[in-house]
């Protein structure tokens, strides 16, 4: 079948600063259906012009458009255009995932992607190819002949092995121009999933508590293609939690050092998985690691009860005092508008903030959805 893969644009202050890499989802998504032999174009709207109210969907067979919240107001403007057009509409990504049944009952999509789509979306679009309409697989959503909305489990893909590398190619990477630390960067990802709960993140119902990981050998692997054959000096980790299991942070490590792999990274953390595990940071410093990401969300203790954080605020020097030691810098991450906040409690919090001398501190509203 002929594909076409939609990134919308991202309207969020990350992409107003500038901070655009590739759409890795769509990326590992091409991937897989050029392995089972389908024509796939990727069109990045933040990184490419894209007339997506003249273009000429008709050319495909089906259409799939990625989404989160952000995004899902111009992912439905596509999506109009597109069913206006006679072409097939799956749409995946969080917010698809997590409101699939209005998305559905309102016709805006055919078909929803919930979760991770490697297995689900290659099984729907053979399904489509047979001329099923209501197929039964696994992680997909669609209104049936009754005109109820059928809704599958998400289904985790256990083996992160099994997927290819993301097509690179495919994704154009001639196009992301970001840079870290003055050296060309890209993104890479190598687990899945987070065994934490925390209120205000999406992670562990989209990606599941069960972390998975890929194994070091076949990280260590994209990491050398993407520098050797594509150049790029510095890697962002875009895992949810990348220092899970401090022993396969390490190995990865010993691993770009005994390789003589030079290149940078950046990596999320939490301040509980750097306390008490300064083996493991070390490890990291001396492998090429720059920067680490941690939410130490507030400096309110019942707030970090509230937001089911398991962690308290009171280890968060002891952590820093640790990056700082090995050179790694911090990029602060805090929420204000908790339920148990207080003007003073804000106060409070941004105080810690500019008291931990972070590289980077940004501040978010928790918002509901």
């Amino acid at each position: 079948m002929k594909i076409l893969l939609v990134n919308p644009i991202n309207p969020s202050y990350y992409y107003r600063f500038g901070l655009i890499f590739p759409p890795l989802g769509l990326g590992y998504l091409s991937a897989v259906l050029k392995q089972h032999e389908h024509e796939v174009k990727i069109v990045d709207m933040n990184v490419e012009k894209f007339d997506f109210q003249n273009y000429h969907y008709a050319d495909y067979d089906l259409v799939g458009i990625s989404s989160d919240t952000v995004r899902f107001p111009w992912a439905e403007y596509i999506a109009k255009r597109v069913r206006a057009q006679g072409v097939k509409v799956v749409m995946g990504g969080p917010h698809p995932s997590v409101d699939a049944y209005n998305i559905l009952k309102s016709k805006t999509a055919d078909y929803v992607v919930l979760g991770e789509g490697e297995e689900s979306f290659v099984n729907l679009v053979s399904a489509i190819e047979k001329g099923e309409r209501y197929p039964n697989i696994g992680g997909v959503g669609y209104v049936n002949e009754n005109g109820e909305v059928h809704l599958s489990a998400m289904r985790f893909i256990s083996d992160l092995d099994s997927i290819p590398f993301p097509d690179w190619d495919g994704l154009s990477l001639e196009r992301y121009n970001w840079r870290s630390y003055g050296k060309r960067s890209m993104s890479i990802i190598s687990s899945r999933g987070c065994p934490f709960d925390c209120e205000f993140c999406s992670v562990s119902q989209l990606m599941g508590r069960l972390w998975r990981k890929r194994s070091v050998d076949n990280v260590f692997e994209e990491m050398k293609i993407l520098v050797k054959k594509y150049g790029y000096e510095f890697l962002v980790f875009f895992d949810d939690n990348f220092t899970v299991d401090p022993k396969r942070v390490i190995s990865l490590s010993e691993k770009v050092l005994k390789n003589d792999l030079h290149v940078n990274c950046f990596a999320f953390s939490r301040t509980d998985e750097i306390v008490g595990h300064e083996d493991m940071v070390e490890a990291m410093s001396k492998a090429g690691c720059k920067m680490l990401f941690i939410g130490f969300e507030t400096a309110n203790e019942e707030a970090m009860e509230e937001f089911n954080k398991k962690e308290s605020v009171s280890i968060a020097y002891d952590a820093v005092k640790i990056l700082k030691r090995y050179h790694i810098d911090v990029f602060a991450s805090f929420i204000l508008g908790a339920l148990s906040d207080t003007k003073e409690s804000v106060k409070k919090t941004v105080k810690f903030a500019k008291s931990l001398s972070s590289v980077v501190t940004e501040f978010s509203i928790l918002t509901p959805i």
